[in-house]
């Protein structure tokens, strides 16, 4: 499961800048009650006129974020001392907002 996991992050990572953004209502992180504002994400902005990576029309990155709750889950589930691959999957939502 780790390995697959790392091979999905370093996906996410190397096309950050082909996938299109989250839709929907932004929310700051200084307003969150879990996140303090020293703390918050680094965010990059692609050049314009950047191709996107879509799959038949949807957005990936909100595939990949399903697709990792998805697996939280089954590993708290089936697997709960797998720590490192719980871990990776948190690394995954962390390298989401890049």
């Amino acid at each position: 499961m780790l390995h697959h996991l790392y091979l999905v992050r370093s996906a996410l990572l190397g096309t950050c800048f082909y996938l299109p953004l989250f839709e929907g209502k932004i929310r700051p992180l200084v307003e969150s009650r879990f996140i303090f504002p020293e703390e918050e994400l680094m965010t990059f902005v692609k050049p314009k006129g950047t191709p996107e990576i879509s799959n038949d029309g949807k957005n990936v990155r909100q595939i990949i974020l399903e697709c990792t709750i998805d697996v939280i889950n089954w590993l708290i589930d089936h697997n709960p001392d797998d720590v490192k691959s719980i871990q990776e999957a948190v690394s995954i939502f962390k390298s989401m907002s890049l």
